[in-house]
């Protein structure tokens, strides 16, 4: 296609767009999260805790898409900070499992604030196109 001209429904414009808009997403959470200073994996475990009030190390893990050796050092962190708390489940005292702290739940808060104002990248869609954004990209990741 000598013409420049991308033909509808390209997966390679798709996969280039999302990648593209995912870095820019990353950046933005580091940089709110810098600005609490945290890490962007550590605010981001925070979020998932927010989310799963009652997580299992090993399940945030999975969430993270990492190894239980990396989610056990950024556990650590996070407990040494006061973020969250590490206790053993009732039913099986191997099973460690995760809650959030008041101060992490202030701290998530403070990320989740900043996270809120319009992200680099995105300044050039207006809300309607924002919110049309958002709808496609749940709608795209929604399981079948």
């Amino acid at each position: 296609m000598g013409s420049g001209v991308t033909p509808p429904g390209d997966p390679e414009r798709l996969v280039q767009a999302s990648m593209v808009f995912a870095r820019a997403m990353l950046e933005h959470l580091a940089g709110c999260a810098a600005e609490v200073g945290l890490p962007k994996q550590q605010a981001y475990a925070l979020h998932l805790l927010a989310h799963h009030p009652q997580l299992s190390m090993s399940a945030l893990g999975d969430l993270l898409g990492t190894d239980p050796s990396t989610v056990s050092g950024l556990v650590d962190r996070l407990e040494a900070r006061g973020l969250i708390e590490r206790h053993s489940a009732s039913d099986d005292r191997r099973v460690k499992m995760l809650t959030m702290t008041e101060l992490g739940r202030d701290v998530d808060s403070q990320v989740d604030a900043l996270l809120r104002v319009r992200p680099t990248g995105c300044g050039a869609l207006s809300d309607t196109e924002q919110d049309t954004l958002a709808d496609l990209l749940e709608r795209a990741v929604r399981p079948a």
